[in-house]
């Protein structure tokens, strides 16, 4: 019971943080857009992807390697298929991929909090079988 209030008040912080969380990034998606949207027209087409990727990206970029993650890129976010990308596409891109990292860190706590629950209780038998052999 203890551990599953640990585990409860530790899974309500980290939606609490996540929130937070995507409120900034939601904030920052529709401030730097500028920097991805070449064209100054509110949208992201895929050249205009492609040279930020072969451009601004610390690891240079193939054209080849570019075209193939642009291709991919405009698959997750493009939503409507339109071949550009808006920014709320964007900003709902980043939602689900940051809860997505979200529920694996959370599947990861829980599975860490299981197996300390589970040495506790196999400790306490333990204890008691000592006690009252």
């Amino acid at each position: 019971d203890r551990t599953l209030n640990r585990v409860k008040s530790r899974l309500d912080a980290m939606l609490e943080k996540l929130e937070a969380d995507v409120a900034k990034v939601d904030e920052a998606i529709g401030d730097k857009m500028h920097v991805l949207d070449l064209d100054d027209d509110g949208l992201m087409s895929a050249d205009e992807l492609e040279q930020v990727l072969r451009t601004m990206m610390k690891v240079k970029m193939t054209p080849e390697e570019a075209q193939s993650k642009v291709a991919d890129l405009m698959e997750q976010i493009d939503e409507d298929m339109d071949g550009v990308v808006s920014v709320h596409e964007l900003r709902e891109w980043v939602k689900k991929e940051r809860a997505k990292k979200a529920v694996k860190v959370h599947e990861d706590i829980l599975v860490e909090d299981e197996e300390a629950a589970e040495k506790e209780l196999s400790a306490e038998a333990e204890s008691k079988e000592m006690k009252d052999p």
